[in-house]
């Protein structure tokens, strides 16, 4: 029997797997922090569910590089874990270059079945710091809130770690992020750990990316991943993909083979998207 007609229909990408081309070292990070994030949402029958994966976020001289965890794994150590590449899928979560270029924030995607970039201003987000104090880690934390893109976030920060990163797209605080949560209890970034071993930051120059806006970008994700038929069929707006599609990769995990499609997951379901940010 054919292929594709074995395969029930649903995907999400595997960045990593896309031909590289052009790869920079744009810095060099001292510091790399691992942060657990988890999404609290349902599948498509309703059921709660939580979506986990793990990021890294890499400090250098003058960028901050926030990752999905697997993708720097394959950076630093050759290894790539497709477990974990599958898992980070249903999440959606860009690659985020903060000061580059200088004094402007890149963002990096697949939306299906295109991959985008987008540039805009480093944002200021007028965080509203209070007495509160918390330990994580051993590091004594402040409380701070603020709205950023729509979402309203509570974060702890420690000003023993001098920096003003932070996971994905948040930061400009005096010291690291530490934790950061949602108003609603959706969203969650959590320290794991942090290493001072040195690692190149890379950006990656691809001539089939779509350069747009990141409000473009936004807005096009949410208006595809927060519509109904999403959970049930994750390229209802792609119907005519699997046709034009010829490259068949399997893999074989620890868990169960993988099937892609030039370099793409397919899943027979996605979950509820829960959007991180809104469009103005």
């Amino acid at each position: 029997m054919n292929l594709r007609k074995k395969i029930i229909v649903g995907l999400l990408m595997a960045p990593m797997l896309l031909n590289a081309q052009n790869s920079d070292s744009i810095d060099v990070a001292s510091l790399t922090v691992v942060y657990d994030y988890s999404v609290r949402t349902t599948d498509a029958d309703g059921v709660p569910i939580t979506d986990a994966m793990q990021l890294a976020v890499q400090i250098g001289h003058n960028v901050t590089k926030s990752f999905a965890y697997s993708n720097y794994l394959q950076q630093t150590t050759g290894e790539w874990n497709a477990d974990m590449a599958f898992a980070e899928a249903y999440l959606h979560l860009p690659a985020v270059w903060h000061n580059y270029p200088e004094g402007k924030v890149t963002t990096c995607e697949i939306i299906i079945p295109n991959e985008y970039e987008g540039v805009s201003d480093i944002p200021v987000i007028d965080w509203q710091i209070s007495d509160d104090t918390l330990t994580i880690a051993e590091h004594l934390c402040h409380s701070a809130t603020a709205t950023f893109a729509g979402v309203t976030w509570n974060v702890w920060f420690t000003e023993d770690i001098a920096t003003t990163a932070g996971p994905w797209k948040l930061g400009g605080l005096p010291g690291l992020i530490m934790v950061a949560t949602d108003a609603d209890s959706i969203h969650s970034f959590r320290f794991n750990g942090m290493t001072s071993k040195p690692s190149s930051i890379i950006y990656t120059q691809r001539p089939e990316v779509r350069k747009i806006s990141n409000a473009k970008i936004v807005k096009h994700r949410n208006s595809i991943y927060c519509n109904s038929m999403y959970a049930k069929n994750p390229i209802y707006y792609v119907p005519d993909l699997l046709s034009s599609t010829t490259n068949v990769t399997v893999i074989n995990t620890d868990k169960t083979p993988r099937v892609l499609l030039n370099g793409m997951f397919l899943m027979n379901e996605a979950h509820v998207f829960q959007p991180l940010e809104f469009c103005k």
